[in-house]
């Protein structure tokens, strides 16, 4: 796995576990969370990608 990549998870990681906290403390709910355009989802970003191909 490239550096790109690699990073691109990282911060998807830490995106996350943000909202899960936020959502313990009830700052947020899940339907909120799933709505947030920061959490990317890497299966839809290959898919986006081949279809540019």
């Amino acid at each position: 796995m490239d550096n790109k990549n690699k990073n691109r998870m990282d911060e998807n990681f830490f995106n996350q576990m943000n909202y899960e906290m936020a959502a313990e403390h009830g700052i947020v709910d899940n339907e909120e969370m799933k709505e947030n355009k920061k959490l990317k989802n890497l299966k839809k970003l290959r898919k986006n990608k081949k279809d540019l191909n």
